[in-house]
């Protein structure tokens, strides 16, 4: 039984190992997104501008404005199934805690019934500590 309650206890910090695996890629995901918002907000911010050579790079800026929209529309999407994979991640881990939990405890009370039946055992056949 002590077996399986350690067996548990490594089951739970591979998950939560995991987890954080998964997190740490939606993390990434996330700023690649905002990077990708914080370019197309400077690239509209530029095509405002009023410059002389403004007008000779429109159409580069347009096409390139056009080509980060279809990013953030991937990265956004792939934003979105990674929090998926990290809300599957963390029920995993909430799986793996809760049955390391309940194997702690099966042990916990396997032992507090042998200490039980030691007493009772010793209470029930005293042992004579004469020579007779």
């Amino acid at each position: 039984m002590a077996r399986d309650a350690k067996g548990s206890a490594r089951i739970l910090s591979v998950q939560q190992q995991l987890r954080k695996i998964e997190e740490a890629k939606l993390g990434e995901l996330q700023r690649k997104l905002q990077g990708i918002k914080d370019e197309q907000v400077a690239l509209v911010s530029a095509m405002n501008d009023d410059g002389a050579l403004q007008n000779l790079f429109l159409g580069t800026m347009a096409l390139r404005l056009k080509t980060l929209a279809e990013h953030e529309k991937r990265a956004d999407i792939a934003v979105n199934w990674q929090s998926v994979a990290v809300r599957e991640e963390a029920t995993k881990e909430k799986t793996a805690e809760r049955l390391a939990k309940r194997r702690a405890d099966e042990e916990q009370a396997k032992q507090t019934q042998k200490e039980l039946d030691d007493i009772l055992e010793l209470l029930a056949h005293p042992r004579d500590a004469s020579l007779r």
